[in-house]
């Protein structure tokens, strides 16, 4: 499973925002309140499905702490299993 790179947002005006009004009266201003920026870069969104990739990477990782690495043969095993072949880069 691969995760891509992150990428943050990047907005022409981050800190517009556009008010709709919906109701007035002397003393209070009801308004939506929304985003009115313009993004040059969409950013990784936060969601569910992200977070979910990376914890699943994480528990996949972790579950290896306990391999045993032969650089003879490349490989990574788990009790007695071959879980993981090629080079190990550091």
């Amino acid at each position: 499973m691969e995760i891509e790179e992150f990428k943050d947002r990047i907005s022409a005006n981050p800190n517009r925002r556009k008010l709709k009004i919906i109701s007035q009266q002397s003393d209070e201003i009801l308004a939506d309140i929304e985003y009115a920026e313009v993004a040059t870069q969409e950013g990784t969104p936060l969601n569910a499905e992200n977070l979910n990739k990376m914890r699943s990477a994480i528990n996949e990782f972790s579950a290896l702490k306990d391999a045993v690495y032969n650089s003879e043969t490349n490989t990574f095993t788990l009790n007695g299993t071959i879980v993981i072949t090629g080079t190990l880069v550091i």
